[in-house]
């Protein structure tokens, strides 16, 4: 998780003299981010499925090593298209562990110990966006972009022999079915069409050419999927998970969560570079408080849990989010108030770090054991689209109000272009962005008193958790 996720959050820094030095387009800098997140994302329900029909530790196990080969040859890259290809090979490789890590440490740990276990999961990740900015711009300012990809090498390589090692064997799956591969084309296509369309409107709005054909094939291919998988004895998504109302609405609660946390930190690094002058390592100082929040929480919300039900863990969580929100809310008429602003970012981060943790392990908790990669995946991806759904809701929020020049210099990251008038009616977008942010924070609040509604996990007194459909 700390590997992968700094591969991810350390590249954007580092993007701009990637592209210089390979001489490339602004269409192939863009796919060398968007290649990794089509294949990380795309594939990740399917790698869940193949490994609860094979085996979670090879599937692993084999991404770990895919991971580490594919870090190697990029940092060898002579040109555009061969980093783009070597990237999207890397972002197989963490769609294989991602999909079954969660399921790894399910299977792993014992019952009481998960809520722990899962803290550490997500504290690992924090830590990877809490440093990947700052020593990714270090390593290439001072070494040079190919050695953001090296760096990962023999920390990868280590975690691939202890992947392959030291993992627990697995007993052969009782039953297996058929692999469906109808569902995981039209599956993949889905999910390629929401990161491509997403992509597109967080760099040219919602009326760029590529948005509008990507909202068309999801109309199209979505249906398709759904009567596909309804129809599927072995589907690849069982879509009676979402009859399930803890998995519903507690993967709700995380999507909505994902969205507030990622969506503030975007949100508040814009308006600061663009309205009041930060440079970008002023932004990132301003924005940090928003991961230290959530390393903290993760690992305390995960040993509580021992003690305090995933509901009162989850719910507290979301209000702590709203106020953050709240708090950040002060910069619409005191921007200059950056303690306040700052404070703020750090109880919606502390928050986040909560109810993502609580509904993780209460979901892998009630999981069949066979079942247990295909319903972790899901819910990674289900993480994941509300990151993507955050970052261009924040940007169509926050740009609402700005001519199309404005919008495509904002789009495009061109800060200084921006005229008196654009940036005018950029701080008309503050408080539009905000309460979208507020209401996401709501809406999490309300997912999270319905996914426990009826259900009893009795962890602290060693009960099997009781499991109620949703309405």
């Amino acid at each position: 998780m700390l590997v992968g996720g700094f591969n991810q959050s350390s590249l954007n820094v580092a993007l701009p003299e990637i592209a210089h030095d390979l001489s490339a387009s602004a269409d192939q800098a863009t796919w060398i981010l968007l290649g990794y997140m089509l294949a990380s994302t795309g594939l990740i329900v399917i790698f869940g499925r193949l490994s609860d029909m094979l085996s979670r530790r090879r599937m692993f196990a084999s991404g770990m090593l895919l991971f580490t080969l594919a870090s190697l040859a990029v940092g060898f890259g002579t040109s555009a298209w061969v980093v783009i290809v070597l990237r999207a090979l890397s972002g197989v490789g963490a769609a294989m562990m991602w999909s079954t890590s969660g399921a790894l440490l399910t299977s792993s740990l014992p019952r009481m110990m998960l809520g722990q276990g899962m803290g550490i999961y997500y504290a690992a990740s924090s830590v990877a966006q809490l440093i990947g900015p700052v020593v990714g711009g270090v390593i290439t300012d001072t070494l040079g972009w190919r050695w953001l990809f090296w760096v990962n090498v023999p920390v990868a390589a280590v975690a691939t022999y202890f992947a392959f090692t030291m993992l627990r064997k697995e007993e052969r799956p009782a039953r297996t079915g058929r692999f469906d591969i109808g569902g995981a084309v039209t599956g993949f296509a889905v999910l390629g069409s929401v990161v491509t369309t997403l992509s597109a409107v967080s760099g040219h709005g919602w009326t760029n050419p590529t948005v509008l054909i990507g909202l068309l094939l999801i109309v199209l291919i979505l249906p398709v999927f759904i009567f596909r998988e309804r129809r599927a004895s072995a589907p690849l998504l069982d879509l009676g998970l979402f009859r399930e109302r803890l998995f519903a609405w507690a993967s709700l609660a995380s999507f909505m969560n994902q969205f507030v946390r990622f969506g503030l930190l975007l949100f508040i690094a814009l308006i600061y570079q663009t309205l009041y002058g930060f440079s970008p390592t002023q932004a990132g100082l301003l924005v940090l408080p928003i991961a230290i929040g959530t390393l903290l929480s993760s690992p305390w919300a995960g040993a509580l849990e021992r003690r305090v039900r995933s509901a009162v863990i989850s719910g507290v969580g979301a209000g702590l989010s709203l106020v953050g929100v709240a708090l950040c809310a002060t910069m619409i008429w005191l921007p200059h108030w950056y303690l306040v602003v700052a404070l703020g970012g750090f109880i919606s981060g502390f928050g986040g770090g909560m109810v993502i943790t609580a509904n993780t392990s209460a979901i892998m908790r009630q999981a069949p054991s066979d079942s247990l990669g295909s319903v972790s995946s899901v819910r990674v991806m289900i993480q994941s689209l509300g990151v993507a759904f955050g970052t261009a809701g924040v940007l169509t929020a926050v740009a609402a109000f700005l001519p199309p020049a404005g919008k495509a210099a904002v789009y495009a990251g061109h800060n200084g272009v921006l005229s008196a008038t654009a940036r005018d009616g950029l701080s008309y977008g503050v408080p539009l962005t905000l309460g979208l942010l507020a209401m996401a924070s709501v809406a999490t609040i309300y997912a999270s008193r319905l996914a426990y509604r009826g259900f009893t996990d009795d962890l602290h007194l060693g009960a099997e958790p009781k499991v109620v459909t949703a309405a």
